[in-house]
């Protein structure tokens, strides 16, 4: 009877173990490279096998800069930021943009998203 009460409660432990998945991923799985822009530099999106979310990298973002690089992660379908991931944070897809230039609304218009613009900065034109 004893012998049974322990393999139930072994069984039990490795049931519970092993059902408890994780949705969370490290940094380094996000090494499959999305978008690598043609023309533009300085960025680029990857995203890990099986998740939706993505990671943007940003190397020398402004004029002058030198060795600066900035993360964004942009978290999809509740997944986990990856532990230890120390950029900013954006929680799924923007619904609401303001354009700080006329460049971001081209862009917007490109992807079909200009229904997002919610603010224009310097309407003086």
């Amino acid at each position: 009877m004893n012998a049974l009460k322990n393999l139930s409660l072994i069984l039990l432990l490795s049931l519970a173990f092993t059902g408890c998945h994780n949705k969370s991923s490290k940094i380094n799985d996000f090494n499959l490279l999305l978008y690598a822009p043609e023309y533009a530099s300085g960025f680029d999106i990857k995203g890990a096998g099986g998740k939706e979310s993505v990671l943007i990298t940003v190397r020398n973002p402004w004029q002058g800069a030198d060795s600066v690089t900035t993360w964004l992660f942009i978290v999809r379908n509740g997944e986990e930021v990856p532990e230890g991931f120390a950029g900013q944070v954006l929680k799924g897809d923007a619904k609401r943009i303001v354009a700080m230039s006329s460049t971001h609304i081209a862009m917007l218009d490109a992807i079909g998203e200009v229904r997002c613009i919610t603010g224009v900065s310097g309407i003086d034109y």
